[in-house]
């Protein structure tokens, strides 16, 4: 996965289960507390929207110096948290087509634009046996287990979640129901 992901300025994420490696990063995660933030994402110039495929770069400037933490979601579990690795004066390439860091896109990561970060939180969310039948919604008598599939940043009366898209960052101001909201920290 490196290779790929060096296109996107240099990012180098270390991929792990998430519900492994997110202890691992929690100190990474706490030093965004506190702090007011500014989300860059990937820009397709050519269709004008965002691209999922890259990592969201949370960049936090503070007394106590600039943090650049990148958050990306790949398989169905899989999380990278890094610091710094991304360039944003860099363009991205995705797909072989040149890109471009956008502040503030979409809409999600827009809203939390210059808020400061009060807390973390892992979200579960359910999984199901292969026969279960789910054309009429979700059984969740058939809950066969639950699986770390995304991360809600908190900023006060609101948030971000970020979260896995099937092989991409997802972005919402919402967490996705049903799941299960677990506070870090």
């Amino acid at each position: 996965m490196t290779g790929w992901a060096e296109g996107m300025s240099g990012w180098r994420p270390e991929f792990g289960v998430a519900e492994e490696l997110l202890p691992t990063r929690w100190e990474v995660l706490a030093g965004l507390v506190g702090r007011s933030v500014v989300g860059w994402t990937i820009w397709d110039q050519t269709q004008e929207r965002w691209y999922g495929v890259g990592p969201l770069v949370l960049v936090a400037d503070g007394p106590a110096g600039r943090v650049q933490v990148e958050i990306g979601w790949q398989r169905w579990d899989d999380l990278s948290i890094t610091v710094g690795t991304v360039d944003l004066t860099i363009p991205p390439e995705v797909g072989g087509r040149a890109a471009q860091w956008r502040a503030a896109e979409p809409a999600a990561v827009a809203a939390i634009e210059g808020r400061a970060v009060t807390g973390f939180a892992a979200v579960e969310v359910p999984y199901f046996d292969g026969e279960t039948d789910l054309r009429a919604g979700l059984p969740m008598d058939q809950v066969a287990g639950w699986v770390l599939n995304g991360l809600w940043i908190e900023f006060g009366t609101g948030g971000l979640y970020v979260h896995n898209g099937i092989d991409e960052n997802g972005y919402s101001s919402v967490v996705e129901t049903p799941s299960r909201v677990r506070r870090l920290g």
